[in-house]
């Protein structure tokens, strides 16, 4: 629930501030039951109560933005050496 709200400025730049109040937070028993986890290949993290995590490096996005670092990385690594000798 939100209780209030503020909107301030300090050189140039604005700021909100938000007071909320929260309900209870229940706290769940502990039961002693372990977990397994699976660091696999194809899914990056796969657990005993079959929840899956993707691999987020596998992407096609961050492939895309490794392949433009590394050929940046050479345009690089040419001018430093250009300007070494």
């Amino acid at each position: 629930i939100v209780k209030s709200g503020t909107v301030s400025q300090k050189s140039n730049r604005y700021y909100v501030s938000i007071l909320v109040e929260e309900d209870d937070i229940r706290v769940s028993k502990c039961t002693n039951e372990g977990i397994g986890i699976d660091l696999g290949i194809k899914d990056f993290l796969i657990c005993s109560d079959k929840k899956k995590f993707k691999n987020i490096n596998k992407t096609s996005t961050v492939k895309k933005v490794e392949k433009k670092l590394k050929r940046e990385q050479r345009k690089l690594s040419r001018k430093y050496e250009s300007l070494k000798i």
